[in-house]
Formats: structure tokens, sequence, C-alpha cells
């Protein structure tokens, strides 16, 4: 009975999971974009054959007022650790992936190379929520890194079939240039409102300097 009763409460905070995370569930499809602070605008699709790891393509735009980078690439992610505990789940993920991006300033365009890589590692439970987040972009003799921080906090628990209600805060520090200026000044700070249910999981406000930020992701 303690097992059927463990197994229950596992299964129920594995399926309330509220972060974006790469791999969703075995043989499932993960459909994401994000729009960040008027700087960057990413979409990715994976499917995962097991849930330990998920294959697919990711497209990231960097911009300043100056010029931009566009990249494309093959990408795989890999769970290097699941925590389950009776009422929490933590996840550590690793990424790599390779393909061509093109730097446009000054009114031209070049096309090179390009790798990337990162990490992400989370904890989360039905009333709260965290992560951090680190990517690499590189191409050119020029790498990119992003790192982002989440912290949420649920006003009420929800349940699967429930709508579920998170308020996030979110730092986010960009390094890298383009045209020799720098992609963003500082760390960026954002408010945000998350909401999912089943499936279907969105979020949404706006950044320190009024900007707006947005994600919307899909599992099937």
């Amino acid at each position: 009975m303690k097992l059927l009763i463990g197994l229950g409460m596992l299964a129920q905070v594995v399926s309330c999971s509220v972060e974006a995370k790469p791999i969703a569930f075995a043989r499932g499809t993960t459909l994401m974009t994000e729009y960040g602070g008027g700087g960057m605008l990413e979409a990715q699709a994976f499917y995962a054959p097991s849930y330990r790891y998920s294959i697919g393509v990711s497209a990231l735009r960097l911009e300043n007022e100056f010029g931009r980078r566009d990249q494309h690439v093959a990408r795989a992610n890999y769970l290097l650790k699941r925590w389950n505990l009776p009422k929490a789940q933590g996840n550590a993920f690793v990424y790599g992936g390779i393909g061509s991006a093109e730097d446009r300033q000054f009114g031209r365009a070049t096309r090179h190379f390009a790798s990337s890589a990162g990490w992400q590692a989370d904890y989360e439970t039905r009333w709260i929520y965290s992560s951090l987040r680190m990517d690499w972009n590189h191409a050119n003799n020029k790498t990119f890194r992003i790192d982002t921080l989440q912290l949420g906090l649920a006003p009420y628990a929800h349940d699967y079939t429930d709508w579920a209600t998170f308020f996030v805060l979110q730092a986010r520090n960009y390094e890298g240039q383009i045209a020799a200026r720098p992609l963003a000044s500082g760390i960026e700070t954002a408010a945000l409102v998350r909401l999912f249910r089943g499936n279907f999981w969105i979020e949404a406000g706006v950044t320190d300097q009024g900007k707006p930020q947005a994600m919307l992701m899909l599992n099937y």
C-alpha cells in the first residue's frame, strides 16, 4: 500500500511539471518558442525516443540596433540526472549542437559554421519552482553566452487537469557583441506570469526596460 501511495504521489508531481524542458517524456514531441526582451527570438522542436534523450533542431536570433545573428543547429539533449522525491522533482540536462550561423551587420551578411552547448538544472513542487540555464552559441570566433535564472511561486496547488498559475521572477545576463556593441547592457530582469494545463504551457510578462517577454510550449 505504501508503495502504491508513493508511486501515485510521484506520478502527480511528474505530471504537473511546470518548466520548459528539452525532454518531456518518452516518444514525445516538444515544441517551444520564446521572444526575449526585444533582443532574442528562439524556436525549438525535439523528439524524445527515450526519457533520457531527445533530438531535434533549434533556431536562434540575437540582435541589437546595429546587426543580428541567425543561428540554426541540429541538437541533442541528454538527461544527466533526475531526482524523484515524494513531493518534488529535480532535473539536470546537458545539450550540444552543430549547424550554421549568419552574421548581418553594416549591410553585409556572412555565413559560418556554428556550434552550441549548454546545461539546465531545475527543482519544482506544486508550490515553488526554480531553474538555472546556461547557453553558449559560437560562430565566426564570436561566442554568445546567455545565463537565465528563474524563481517561481504558485498561489495554489494544482492537479494535471487544472489550470495552474505561477508568478515568476527572471534574471538574464547576455554576453557577446554584435558590430562591436554589447548585445545587452547589464543583467535584465523580468516579471512573468506562467499558465499551463496538461500539455499546453504559456508564459508572458515584461522586462525591467518595459519590453515584452513570452514563451509558448506544447508537448504531445
